[in-house]
């Protein structure tokens, strides 16, 4: 067996996506294996295979093997590609048989051993949704266009890569690309330069940028929603009430209202107050002329752009709230070219404060990528030590230690970590037009987590723990504090 103690190595997270393959969906898996036994294994959806392979060795040493697994189940396959330089299945399929059975699961599994894989899309995805439909879009297009047919599919496969590496930013860009070239090949206008390049993509659509807004936020905060709603409290009661919506919400593309969701989900969870970071809802009861809706429909498009802006530079709430009273009171009065003019000026402002040259943006990417890492790599560190100590503190009679041995690194942080995770999400998905918007709001949040750190009783607590356990958070976040801060600086000096 994998463990001394027989118990497979299979976390929650590979069992829900086992139950997925279960139903039919493909998905993608990491399995270390030791002789003929099996010590982990790991199922996921998307994303990079090396940080799959690093969860996977947390269970011990020996040979990584990767595919993909299809169902539907009980008769479920487990591809390994040549391609990757597999050429033999990785132990007995009655060893992963066992296995899979001392996790839960009757299954009847097996190992096939193929060229390639194709990249692996959910289907319930929003943004797989809209490549799906431009991909057929394309093949209709490159049987119109015979001489254009190998640039789309070029676009197509691209996208589809990025897909399957939870690469959503660089997707978004080509999928922009692939409907200007769509669009083009339509109306019959020459869609290459003089080098016979696909043009810059278009500007990202205001909607495209709040469902990935919504999405990456979603995806951070998912891990701790999923405990919250566990726990029965009235929040977690409230959460789940507001988790359920969310399917519908993303369904009608209302991607304004689902950040709205999330800001209250986020305040459940101990972030910020929605009443005291970001703009109050339009008026309930509202009129029902065509120009008063317009103008409330701006309004609240607005919503998101302000909360975000309003968390960025709390220092601008005087001349931002001014605005948008403005706004309310031409509602209420009928004034509504008047409106019009205050909502121009708003989203004038928000653009002003928000907005990065895109040769800027696209040069802070690369070292952003590396500063992300090493808070990464640091937060994961002291998760680690922060495990080794939870076995231990449970029944301790410190008053700070019990309540850190149930919850571990969140209860050190303060709910710090949790908004900062999704506010460093939601800066990868922003593009150049809310950058800086986005930069700030995680220099904020910087700030008051570096704060939290250097003068928590609990984080001292932990640090001076009498059990002998090599506890350092301090240290060891210091260097990914300061990587983000030098990262950040590019975009917000000046």
């Amino acid at each position: 067996m994998p463990n001394n103690d027989n118990a497979p190595s299979l976390d929650k997270d590979s069992h829900a996506e086992l139950e997925q393959v279960r139903k039919g969906k493909s998905r993608k898996f990491v399995m270390l294996c030791k002789g003929v036994s099996i010590v982990s294994l790991v199922v996921y959806k998307k994303g990079s295979v090396e940080k799959y392979k690093k969860q996977a060795k947390e269970a011990g040493t020996g040979q990584v093997y990767y595919g993909v697994v299809q169902g539907p189940g009980p008769d479920i396959v487990f591809k390994l590609a040549a391609s990757d330089g597999f050429d033999k299945e990785p132990v007995k399929p009655l060893v992963l048989k066992q296995f899979l059975e001392d996790a839960g699961f009757k299954f009847k599994p097996d190992f096939e051993l193929v060229a390639s894989h194709p990249p692996v899309l959910d289907e319930d995805d929003l943004l797989v949704q809209r490549y799906l439909k431009l991909r057929d879009a394309s093949t209709t297009a490159g049987a119109a266009h015979p001489d254009r047919a190998a640039e789309l599919k070029t676009l197509c496969d691209e996208i589809a890569r990025h897909l399957d590496q939870d690469q959503d930013d660089e997707a978004v860009k080509k999928l922009g690309a692939l409907e200007s070239l769509l669009g083009n090949l339509s109306s019959g206008t020459k869609s290459t330069g003089s080098n016979g390049t696909i043009p810059p993509a278009p500007p990202l659509p205001p909607q495209d940028g709040e469902m990935l807004r919504f999405t990456a936020r979603l995806k951070a905060l998912k891990p701790e929603l999923d405990d919250l709603v566990a726990e029965g409290t009235p929040e977690g009661a409230e959460a789940k009430q507001i988790a359920g919506e969310l399917p519908t919400i993303a369904k009608e593309r209302a991607f304004g209202k689902g950040n709205q969701a999330l800001d209250r989900i986020e305040e459940l969870l101990g972030g910020p107050a929605p009443s005291s970071s970001g703009p109050p809802l339009p008026p309930a009861a509202m009129p029902v002329t065509a120009p008063d809706r317009k103008l409330a429909a701006a309004l609240r498009y607005l919503g998101p752009d302000l909360t975000q802006a309003l968390r960025a530079y709390p220092e601008r709430r005087e001349e931002i709230d001014k605005l948008k009273l403005a706004v309310d009171q031409c509602l209420k009065a009928g004034r509504y070219e008047e409106g019009e003019q205050v909502i121009g000026l708003l989203d004038k402002l928000l653009k002003s404060l928000g907005a990065v040259d895109p040769e800027k943006a696209a040069v802070f990417r690369e070292p952003w990528s590396l500063a992300r890492e090493a808070w990464d790599a640091a937060v994961a560190e002291v998760r680690d030590q922060m495990t080794e100590l939870q076995n231990v503190l449970v029944d301790s009679e410190d008053e700070d230690l019990p309540e850190i041995g149930a919850f571990g690194l969140n209860a050190v942080t303060q709910q710090h970590l949790v908004p900062l995770r999704a506010a460093l999400m939601e800066l990868d998905a922003t593009g150049p037009d809310r950058l800086k918007t986005a930069a700030k709001r995680v220099q904020n949040l910087l700030v008051a987590f570096r704060k939290h750190i250097e003068t928590s009783p609990k984080v001292q607590a932990c640090e001076e723990n009498p059990f002998g356990i090599n506890v350092t958070i301090r240290q060891t976040l210091e260097p990914g504090f300061d990587a983000l801060e030098r990262g950040l600086s590019f975009i917000t000096a000046g």
